[in-house]
């Protein structure tokens, strides 16, 4: 297990607390397991974190994963890798809400056409037209939005700003994806749709 990892799993479980019911999972996994090289599991065991639900196959897993899927109770569960672990707090923070956000999304349903509206809107402005298309869907976006929200919530926005003068965020470490998930949250705020990522 990463170096830690005690102290993250106690904070990850303040985090689903903090952000409340509808995004609590059956189970977290904290695994600390190198898949790098181990070609016989999916691509998504060389990323950083997934969320998984029963309607989602479940082959070409590790056993210890394939087993916790099998469990009855495991209905939602949200992965989360060596690397993640191994993270600063606020990204791990990030990493973790991003995943949480989807469970959200899958329960509690999620209306993407005016994210996808307005998301595609704002990528014609010219401070934007770097930024590729894909990791552009609108459940990914919302996630991302959701997990900066939580993350100035817990950690200050100056403490924010501060982490995303050093670093971009893993899924597209473009110095304009902050600012762009930043102009996107106010314009979804002028649309009226913006309610379930408040804090």
């Amino acid at each position: 297990m990463a170096n830690g990892a005690e102290e993250k799993e106690r904070l990850a479980h303040s985090v689903v607390e903090y952000c409340g019911y509808e995004y609590q999972p059956t189970h977290l996994l904290f695994d600390g397991h190198d898949y790098s090289s181990d070609l016989a599991v999916l691509d998504e065991f060389r990323g950083i974190a997934f969320y998984w639900n029963r309607s989602t196959p479940k082959g070409r897993v590790p056993h210890h994963v394939e087993e916790l899927m099998d469990d009855p109770w495991c209905e939602h569960l949200v992965w989360l890798s060596r690397r993640a672990l191994d993270e600063e707090e606020i990204l791990f923070v990030m990493i973790l809400t991003h995943e949480l956000r989807h469970l959200y999304q899958t329960t509690q349903g999620f209306q993407s056409d005016i994210v996808r509206k307005v998301a595609n809107d704002l990528r014609r402005d010219r401070r934007f037209i770097r930024l590729p298309s894909g990791p552009m869907s609108p459940n990914e976006l919302d996630a991302d939005l959701f997990a900066l929200r939580i993350a100035a919530g817990l950690f200050g926005e100056d403490q924010l700003r501060a982490f995303h003068k050093s670093r971009g965020l893993p899924r597209c470490p473009y110095d304009e994806y902050v600012p762009f998930l930043e102009a996107l949250g106010s314009m979804l705020e002028i649309e009226g749709s913006n309610d379930q990522l408040e804090k």
